[in-house]
Formats: C-alpha cells, structure tokens, sequence
C-alpha cells in the first residue's frame, strides 16, 4: 500500500498542498491564489480568514482529484510566508488584516532605530537588520497609530502559526520565525532586553511559545478533516517558514551549503552550524529548523517581480509578438535579452522595486528600483537584459555579504526555471549552480521535515538522501564573471551615491500630499 505526505504552502500571493510519495515526488498540486491588499500606499494586508479558506480549499481539492485514500497519508507538514504580524484575540479571531513582510508603513521606524543606534545594539543580540516588515516594528507602529487594536490581542504570531492554530487548536511559533526579531540567537529564546530597546516589553505576553519544528506536530480537527475530506487526527507538522523549508527542500542542509530562492524575493542563504553574525550590521542570522544549525540570510525584497513588471510594463508588445512567432513568451524574450551583451550596453537596473524598500545586504526602506545610463540609441531589450543582470547583481552583493566559504549554491524559486537565468546567476557569483527535480520546494521542505519527526526517516540527512535528486548544473565562465565583477562595482557605488537622494525624493513626494 503506498504512503503519502502531503506539504501545504501558504506564500504571499499563492497557496498550495502539494502530494509527494516517500522518495520526494511530486504527486499532485493544488493551488489558490490570494489577495495582498493595499488599503494605503506602501502598506500590504491580507485577509487572514481568506488565507485559511484557501488553505482548506487546496486540502480538499487535493485529496479529490488525487483519488489516494486520506488513510494512506502520514502526515501534513506546513510552512508559509515569514515575518509581518498575524494577530488574534482571546477568542481566537483575527483583530485585523494581517501585515505583511513586504509592508513598509514601519519605515520611519527603522529609520529612527538606524540613525540612534539601536537597530546596531540590536544586533548584536538577534544577529539581525531590523526592516519595516519585521514584528517588532509593525508592533510598535500599532502602539503609534493603533492602539485600540493593540490592546486586544492576545497572540501574535506569523502566517503558518495562523494555519497551525486553524488546523489544530494549537498556539505556538517556532524558532525560524520567532528569530527575527525577538530572540537572542544564541540561546534560541525570547530577549527581555530587545523587547526593552524596541519599547514594546509591556507586549512580552502576546508572543507565543517557541516549539522546535522538529517537534512541532499536533493531530489534524475534526472540523478541518470533515470539510477537507483528510482523516481526523493525522499528524500536522510545523515546519520553519518558507525560505528556511525551501533549503531543506531543495538539500542545502550541511555547513556552507547555500540556497537562492528566486521568487517574490531574491533570498540567498547559507546554513551554518554555530550562529556567524558577521558582517555586523547586514542581514539576517536565523534559527535553522535542524537541531544545532542556524541559517545566515541575506533576502532582497524582491526577485522575479522585477521582470513582471518589465514585461506588462516595458516589453508588453512581446506578448504578441511571442505567440506570432509560435514561442512562448518567456522564451522568446529570452532569447532576445541573449544577444545582448553582459552590462545591457551600459545600461544597469537596481531591483529595488518593493514599497517597503531593501533589506539586503543593506537596510533603507526609501531605496526604489531605477534604470542608470539610458540614451537613446537603447531600446526595450537592452532594458530587458538590464532587469535581469539587476537581479543577478542583487545575488552577487549578497553573497559578497555571507561568511564562510560557498562553493555551490541550490537553486529554487520561479527564476530557476531559466536555464538562461540560472547561467547568469553562476556567472555573475562566480559559482555553481545546481537546481533540483521538482519545483515545489518549500512544500518539499516541509515534507522532510515533517518526516523526521514522525520517525519515517532517522535524520535530515537520510531524508534527503532519499527525497531530493539534482536535475540541472551550470559552471561559472570565468571571463564573464570577470566582467560582471567590474559591472558590480558600478552597480554598488551607483546605489551608494543614491543613499541620500532616495531620502531626499520620499520626503519631497510626502509633502505633496
């Protein structure tokens, strides 16, 4: 009789179950997208029920169409989007939308800890840059501007701990999320002394326990199994939030193991087997769900956006051009940022494109995207080109961040099935690129880990061995990455003199209004 797993993954705008067997392949996939709402600029919600619905909606969808019988299912390993804030009453039910990662009505507030010092006395304890989308300044702009809501909650917590709570009656976070920014990283539990610096310490009752992921199981309702046609009490699994579940979904679990996730975010990672904050001041430096290990992150805001927005905004003529030519339109575009050569013939893109700014390798939530070195003998596929080596560029700028020697990096995300794209990445960092069978590897992430805490696998390491297969390799050519070295200098010191200017151009828009 054959065995499932099934991994839920709720990210930002898309929620899926994805049905794996027990070597790691994807079986089925069912998905729903949700609604980031935008009630005021630079701020992004989602409707936390809705999120939950969707959530059901997959469960049930995939349990109908995939025709298993729900007995054969071993357990449900769930992970979803991190950071934001998602709170709830004492009665359970949401007080408000929840905010998300990508929100930048905090800025100010980072600003204000960026320019007193405390964002650096902070990290020094959580080993992390504070960003606008991070708990603790979206707690503290509730204090701010509202209070009301502020009082009534009685856990705040993170996306997947939302989807835990609704599945299994269970209030807890984990040590992923609960990382940035509460916990003192070295000791994996709540600091007293940075709830005291944020000026939040009067909230320390609203965060809820840490549980490891690897013990983070709790048996599926019966409400949740009527309706989505699983069986009451299967093991649920709380696995980290999405970038760190991507890592073990797609292998990258020993000491200098990397990870880019090239999605909505560009999220570059290496995992580490002690907590290595260095350098001071950038990034993030998260709890691993492995026993003893620890993530060091560096997660641009954005990744494949950039070239959405090129596309509908830049090249939407392609859309027609691609089908006349019998390609699709990925490939056809493609193809023509191809013949262009590496530095876009002087054009260079920085893909700041998210209302909340950077966080990586740098903090600055003014920072917006901006096209440099235009003229008029560029057109549309120059710019195209551009989009692409700007994310690319991002990638390296992270990597020139991390500690520790990489080698290889494992790719996952929407970017990886680029094999163009995937080529520009080795060849700007100068590294390996390796992307795995599959496309689903938070889902897969989750399904690992949820395996070893069932005791279907003796260790991660065993797990992966038997779920996760290598697909695709590119090698570096050096001579590009040479050149790609020298566009990086531009790309850097152009951002650099654009610091103050970003500042300058925000507040001058604000007083418009």
């Amino acid at each position: 009789m054959k065995k499932y797993l099934i991994g839920l993954d709720a990210g930002t705008s898309l929620v899926k179950s994805v049905l794996f067997d027990l070597q790691g392949h994807e079986l089925f996939v069912s998905k729903q997208k949700t609604q980031v709402l935008t009630p005021k600029q630079d701020w992004a919600e989602q409707d936390m029920y809705s999120v939950f619905q969707a959530a059901l909606n997959t469960l049930r969808e995939l349990i109908d169409e995939s025709k298993i019988n729900p007995k054969d299912v071993l357990a449900i390993g769930v992970t979803a989007q991190g950071d934001g804030c998602w709170m709830i009453d004492k009665n359970g039910d949401p007080i408000r939308n929840a905010i998300l990662w990508s929100d930048g009505r905090a800025g100010n507030i980072i600003n204000e800890w960026q320019e007193s010092g405390l964002s650096s006395e902070a990290y020094k304890i959580c080993g992390s840059s504070l960003f606008p989308g991070a708990q603790n300044a979206i707690l503290k702009w509730l204090k701010h501007n509202e209070a009301e809501n502020l009082s009534k909650i009685a856990h705040a917590f993170y996306c997947k701990d939302w989807l835990r709570y609704k599945l299994t009656g269970v209030i807890a976070t984990d040590e992923s999320d609960a990382s940035l920014p509460h916990v003192n990283i070295r000791t994996k539990t709540y600091s007293q002394e940075l709830l005291k610096l944020y000026g939040i310490d009067d909230l320390n009752h609203i965060f809820p326990e840490i549980i490891p992921s690897t013990k983070a199981f709790a048996p599926l309702l019966k409400n949740v199994a009527d309706f989505t046609g699983l069986i009451e009490g299967t093991p649920v699994v709380i696995a980290p939030f999405d970038v760190i579940s991507a890592s073990i979904g797609v292998g990258a679990i020993n000491d200098g193991n990397a990870c880019s996730i090239v999605g909505t975010t560009c999220f570059n990672e290496v995992t580490m087997s002690s907590p290595d904050i260095t350098p001071l001041n950038v990034g993030m430096t998260i709890a691993h769900g492995i026993p003893n290990k620890w993530m060091r992150a560096l997660g641009a805001m954005m990744g494949t956006p950039n070239i959405d927005w090129c596309i509908d905004n830049i090249c939407a003529l392609d859309k027609e051009n691609s089908k006349n030519s019998n390609m699709d339109l990925f490939s056809f575009l493609e193809e023509k940022a191809q013949n262009i050569p590496i530095g876009s013939n002087g054009v260079i893109y920085h893909p700041y494109l998210s209302p909340g700014g950077e966080r990586a390798p740098f903090v600055k939530p003014t920072a917006r995207a901006q096209f440099t070195g235009i003229c008029m003998d560029h057109n549309r596929y120059d710019l195209l080109r551009a989009v692409y080596e700007g994310v690319a560029m991002e990638m390296l700028d992270c990597y020139k961040h991390m500690p520790g020697e990489i080698n290889e990096v494992r790719l996952s995300g929407g970017g990886a099935s680029s094999s163009f794209w995937c080529q520009m990445f080795s060849d700007a960092t100068g590294k390996i690129m390796k992307v795995p069978h599959g496309s689903e590897f938070g889902a897969k992430g989750a399904i690992i880990n949820a395996s070893v805490a069932i005791n279907l696998f003796s260790s991660f390491e065993e797990a992966v061995e038997n779920m996760v297969r290598i697909e695709r390799q590119f090698n570096p050519n050096m001579d590009n990455h040479l050149k790609y070295e020298k566009l990086y200098d531009c790309y850097r010191d152009i951002y650099k003199a654009q610091w103050d200017l970003w500042d300058k151009l925000s507040n001058t828009i604000k007083n418009f209004y």
